[in-house]
């Protein structure tokens, strides 16, 4: 809630909250955080899809929409060698992406090389 239509006042801290975003999605956990000791993996993938939705919505430029997309597209390639079925990193980035297609404020600035 402290993002929502804040994002030209958070502009300096995009990488952050991206940095924040991935970690939780990977299941380290934020920097400097202890993740994992008791950590909850299904509210952790909740937070990261969330924070990933929050973000591409908020950071409106090209480039950032398209940075959060490369996240997402690294969680779905990193752990290519195990099952679908088992890679919940995998599967949280795609429903992330299904929810950025079907979500009408979620707008992808389109951009023509």
């Amino acid at each position: 809630a402290a993002i929502r239509g804040h994002g030209t006042a958070l502009g300096a801290h995009f990488q952050s909250l991206l940095c924040i975003a991935e970690a939780l999605a990977s299941g380290t956990g934020p920097p400097g955080s202890s993740a994992g000791a008791g950590a909850d993996p299904a509210a952790a993938l909740n937070t990261a899809s969330e924070l990933y939705l929050l973000i591409f919505r908020e950071f409106r430029s090209a480039s950032q929409q398209t940075e959060v997309l490369a996240c997402l597209l690294q969680h779905v390639g990193g752990r290519a060698n195990s099952a679908m079925a088992e890679n919940a990193e995998g599967m949280c980035a795609l429903r992330t992406l299904q929810r950025m297609v079907t979500c009408p404020t979620a707008r992808l600035q389109v951009v023509s090389y």
